[in-house]
C-alpha cells in the first residue's frame, strides 16, 4: 500500500511578531529580510520536524542553504547567526540543524481528511443554499445541528485507540493535543511541548488515558498527568529506561529516503516502504521494533546482491582464459565444458 499522500503547512501564533526575538529581528537593517529567510527555513524543515541538514554540497551549512531558499547568502548567514544566539537555531551535529519553534507550529493532514473537510464545507454550502423561505427563522437550529454533528463525529474519531496507532506521529501529537483542549479548554505551547514528549515517551493511547483520568480527579496540571504516566510503569513493574515504553511508529517514505541518503546505501527507500506496508510492519512474525536498523539489514543485503556469485567469477575466468589461449571461436555452453577446455590449454 502507498503512502498516503499528506499535506502540511505552517502555523504562526497570532503574537509571533510580538515576540522580543522577532521584533529585535526586524529592527536591525534589513531585519525583514531576515525573518522572511527565518520563515522560509521553517517551511523547508516542514516536513522533518523541524531539521535542518547539511549535505556536504556548498563548503558550509549557510551556503548550501541559500542555494536551497535561492536567497543571497550573506543575509542568510547572519539569519543563521542571530538565531543560533537567541536559541531559535540550535547545532544537533555537523549534518544536522534544528528549529525548536517549528515542531509547535506545524499542522498536517491526510488527503483523506482534506477530501472529507472540503465535502463536508461543499455539504453545508448546499444546504444553506437549499432552506426554503419558511425555515429560513430555523436557520439557526440547522447551525446547531451541524456542529453537533461535527463534534459527534470528533468524539468518536478520538474513542477509536485502535485508529491511533494507524496516525503518523505528527497526527498522534495533533489528537493528543485535541484531548487535552476538549478536557480543559485551554493549551499553552509549554503543555504542547510537554505531551509531545509524553507521546514520544509513552505512545499517544496510553497518553491519552492520563489525560482523561486527569478530568475525572479534576486535575489539569501537565504534572499531574506525567505522574500518572510515571505509576503506571511501576504498577507494571516497567523499569524507567526499558525500552517497552517506546512505542513503534511507522515511518514515512520521506524519512526513509532522507536515512537511505545519510546512509549513502543503495536500498530502495519505495520498495522498502511498501513490503513492510503490505505485511504490516512486521520482521518474520514480530512486530517492527526499529525500522533504521530494518534499512541497514537491507543494506547489507543489497550489498552481497550486488556483487558477482563466485560460480559466475569462474566462468568469466574461465572465458577470458579461452580468448587468451586461443578458444575466442569455441563457445563456451556449459561449466564443464569451459573448464575442461582452459585446463587442456593453460601451462602450469
Amino acid at each position: 500500500m502507498a503512502e498516503p499522500k499528506r499535506y502540511f503547512w505552517l502555523k504562526l501564533h497570532k503574537d509571533f511578531f510580538k515576540r522580543k526575538e522577532i521584533k529585535r529581528l526586524r529592527k536591525i537593517a534589513g531585519g525583514d529580510t531576515y525573518t522572511i529567510i527565518y520563515l522560509e527555513m521553517m517551511l523547508r524543515s516542514i516536513m522533518d520536524d523541524g531539521k535542518l541538514f547539511f549535505d556536504g554540497l556548498e563548503d558550509d551549512f549557510a551556503s548550501e542553504l541559500a542555494l536551497d531558499l535561492d536567497e543571497d547568502e550573506e543575509n542568510v548567514k547572519i539569519t543563521i547567526q542571530y538565531l543560533l544566539k537567541t536559541g531559535l537555531l540550535e547545532i544537533r551535529s555537523d549534518e544536522e540543524y534544528y528549529l525548536p519553534d517549528t515542531k509547535d507550529s506545524t499542522g498536517c493532514e491526510t488527503a483523506a481528511a482534506s477530501r472529507m473537510r472540503r465535502c463536508r464545507a461543499k455539504k453545508e454550502k448546499i444546504e444553506r443554499n437549499n432552506v426554503t423561505p419558511m425555515l429560513q427563522s430555523g436557520y439557526g437550529e440547522i447551525e446547531k445541528d451541524i456542529e453537533i454533528n461535527k463534534e459527534l463525529y470528533k468524539e468518536l474519531y478520538k474513542e477509536k485507540d485502535i485508529d491511533i496507532d494507524t496516525l503518523s506521529l505528527c497526527e498522534q501529537k495533533s489528537l493528543i493535543h485535541d484531548v487535552w483542549e476538549d478536557a480543559f479548554d485551554l493549551i499553552t505551547a509549554n503543555v504542547k511541548k510537554s505531551l509531545d514528549n509524553l507521546v514520544d515517551e509513552y505512545g499517544a493511547v496510553i497518553t491519552k488515558q492520563a489525560i482523561l483520568d486527569a478530568k475525572k480527579q479534576g486535575k489539569s496540571h501537565i504534572k499531574y498527568v506525567e505522574g500518572v504516566l510515571k505509576n503506571k510503569m511501576l504498577e507494571e513493574n516497567i523499569p524507567a529506561n526499558n525500552s517497552k515504553r517506546k512505542r513503534f511508529v511507522k515511518p514515512t517514505l520521506s524519512e526513509i529516503e532522507q536515512y537511505c541518503i545519510e546512509r549513502k546505501n543503495n536500498v530502495n527507500a519505495e520498495h522498502f516502504f511498501d513490503y513492510y506496508e503490505s505485511n504490516g510492519w512486521k520482521v518474520g512474525k514480530n512486530s517492527m521494533k526499529d525500522w533504521k536498523a530494518a534499512v541497514r539489514t537491507w543494506e547489507r543485503s543489497e550489498y552481497r546482491n550486488v556483487k558477482v556469485s563466485k560460480k559466475q567469477q569462474a566462468i568469466d575466468v574461465v572465458n577470458d582464459l579461452m580468448q587468451e589461449f586461443g578458444g575466442a571461436n569455441e563457445q563456451s555452453t556449459t561449466d564443464s565444458e569451459s573448464t575442461i577446455d582452459v585446463t587442456a590449454s593453460v601451462q602450469y
